[in-house]
């Protein structure tokens, strides 16, 4: 997911990257989640959905500790906390095979996180598809 936005606001840029480039850009994103939701009370107060879920799943201890290893996947309260750092909306895709109302062939959006950001200067969102699992791709 990290890589997936890495290379999502890349695109916005029209600049490319190379392998290097999105594991660099991907890490920045992971240590400012880090940042944002273990550093200190007062920053965490920004995200409480966020740190709710979390939580939740693991505890903001454990999960502290995690999301710092590259082998940990984001999921929403990343997207969560992502959306609001870079002031873009994140939308979330599936196949519309996967989705139990969509007709036809193609994507269906299930989720997106800033979208109070789509109205500020028109930013156009990253994309992306999930796979229903724990994947996510840019979806261009």
């Amino acid at each position: 997911m990290f890589r997936s936005l890495a290379l999502g606001l890349a695109a916005l840029k029209g600049r490319n990257m190379t392998s290097g480039d999105e594991e660099f850009e991907a890490d920045q994103l992971r240590l400012a989640v880090a940042e944002s939701l273990c550093r200190t009370p007062e920053k965490r107060k920004q995200f409480s959905e966020s740190v709710m879920a979390i939580s939740y799943e693991y505890g903001l201890e454990t999960y502290c500790k995690r999301i710092l290893e590259p082998s940990f996947w984001g999921g929403e309260p990343e997207l969560l906390v992502i959306s609001r750092l870079i002031r873009r909306p994140v939308k979330v895709y599936i196949h519309a095979a996967q989705a139990k109302n969509a007709t036809g062939a193609g994507f269906v959006c299930i989720q997106t996180y800033g979208e109070e950001f789509s109205k500020e200067g028109k930013r156009k969102p990253i994309r992306l598809l999930y796979n229903g699992e724990n994947h996510y791709d840019l979806l261009l």
